[in-house]
């Protein structure tokens, strides 16, 4: 009911409430949309796979099923999924052992070049989240010194920023098949050109001339790159005193095969070791053979609709 959502969910990205046509935890309906936190990502996803499990229950006696089919519902994906996924996992595998499982965020479609694609997702980038630590001398902010903790965090956050083309480039066998697919579409000049960004050697180069739009530009770079993300900042606790430490949380996206090892190394040849490093979690990344009856059976369905709009596989 209405008040069961009007606090704030610790389930969902925070909100700024203000910034919002209609109360974000109200489930208001209006001009022919149900207005709420999370309704997109992905309470909206729960539901139709839910009515999708009802349907099959009505249809059973008309249309066995040929296996069963699970729906399993977790709540607590943004805050970790420890006990929502992760216990069901730990404390009860039986109920959810499958071939295959089925999640949020797994396909959508891409206009490249005039072309339609549709994706596919069979891998997902890994957390690898830290703190970037800077130490200096302290003292009164009226006699600045170079040994200061905030100019030292500074520079290392400007180098990160500026070295996008220095972190390399980790092409997976998923990231290999959709562009594959996107060139065999696009043919001549464009799918060779496409192609040669699996290249480490050709890819700055490349991605300079490809005539696409800077979302695009960001969507491929992360498919290829071990991404880092300076997000939140601290340091100092009066105007004028110079602090002995500033900090710097970092979001960082590993490519499924690289590790916190393999991250550290990278960020060390654009930061130096003059600021600390410290690493609060990580997660490794993920990918699935694509190779499967299941992918086959998508990419038939989609066929009937989409006839010219190829399904590739995808890394999110």
């Amino acid at each position: 009911d209405r008040a069961a959502v009007a606090g704030e969910s610790p389930h969902v990205v925070p909100v700024e409430a203000d910034k919002w046509q209609h109360p974000p935890f109200s489930a208001d309906i209006a001009d022919g949309y149900m207005w709420g936190r999370g309704t997109l990502d992905t309470k909206e996803l729960g539901a139709m796979e839910l009515m999708v499990m009802l349907l099959l229950k009505r249809d059973a006696a008309r249309k066995p099923l040929a296996r069963d089919i699970i729906f399993m519902a977790n709540a607590d994906e943004e805050a970790g999924g420890n006990w929502g996924a992760g216990w069901m996992v730990k404390e009860h595998p039986d109920l959810i052992r499958a071939e295959y499982a089925i999640n949020e965020g797994g396909g959508f479609g891409v206009d490249l070049m005039g072309h339609r694609f549709f994706t596919c997702q069979t891998g997902e980038k890994g957390t690898a989240r830290f703190t970037l630590r800077a130490r200096g001398r302290p003292g009164h902010a009226s006699q600045p010194h170079p040994d200061n903790a905030v100019l030292k965090l500074a520079d290392a956050i400007q180098k990160i920023g500026a070295a996008r083309e220095a972190f390399p480039v980790h092409p997976t066998a998923t990231v290999r098949q959709f562009f594959d697919g996107v060139a065999a579409k696009l043919g001549k000049p464009y799918g060779s050109e496409l192609l040669n960004l699996l290249d480490p050697k050709k890819y700055a180069a490349v991605m300079k001339q490809l005539p696409i739009d800077e979302s695009m530009r960001s969507m491929i770079y992360a498919m290829l790159h071990n991404t880092v993300t300076p997000t939140l900042l601290n340091a100092g606790s009066k105007i004028n005193v110079i602090p002995s430490v500033a900090e710097a949380q970092c979001d960082s996206r590993l490519i499924p095969g690289q590790t916190e090892g393999n991250l550290l190394h990278e960020l060390r040849t654009v930061v130096g070791n003059e600021v600390e490093l410290e690493f609060a979690g990580t997660r490794l990344g993920r990918e699935s053979d694509y190779k499967t009856p299941l992918f086959d059976s998508i990419t038939r369905v989609m066929a009937k609709h989409e006839p010219k709009a190829p399904v590739l596989p995808y890394l999110v």
